[in-house]
């Protein structure tokens, strides 16, 4: 007789397990959209995966975070960012943005212009609806 599988807790997942975890189930969201991903083994200060549309082979370069993130070094790369609206329930409203569409939302000119990134465990809620907007998807929940 076969055992039965047990779920392994988030909690007792090291970082590289639960950023493949994360990776696999938002992969599986997108194919939904027709997109079919792929991890790529180095990240360069660039993306993480990439998703190939199926039908019009639009590519969209993804970088995944466990919270709402900007950093000057996704400037001007066309990169977009995976991550939930609050990093209290890692599992629920992930929602996928572009990463420069995001950073004059999320900080301040000047802070920008110095060269500093910026990161958050929630999306406040003063800009939550306009990420909201921004993203190419609807929010959405990992299937547990």
């Amino acid at each position: 007789m076969l055992n039965k599988l047990s779920k392994y807790p988030f909690e007792d997942m090291g970082k590289k397990f639960r950023e493949h975890r994360n990776y696999n189930k938002i992969a599986a969201h997108l194919s939904d959209y027709g997109y079919m991903c792929s991890w790529l083994p180095v990240d360069s200060e660039g993306a993480d995966f990439i998703a190939v549309h199926c039908k019009n082979n639009d590519v969209l370069k993804i970088q995944l975070k466990g919270r709402i993130t900007i950093d000057p070094k996704y400037k001007e790369k066309n990169i977009y960012m995976a991550f939930p609206l609050s990093d209290k329930d890692s599992s629920k409203n992930w929602v996928i943005v572009p990463h420069d569409k995001l950073v004059p939302l999320f900080t301040e000119v000047k802070r920008w212009e110095s060269g500093k990134g910026r990161s958050n465990g929630k999306v406040p809620d003063k800009i939550v609806n306009k990420v909201i907007d921004l993203s190419i998807v609807e929010p959405f929940d990992f299937v547990n």
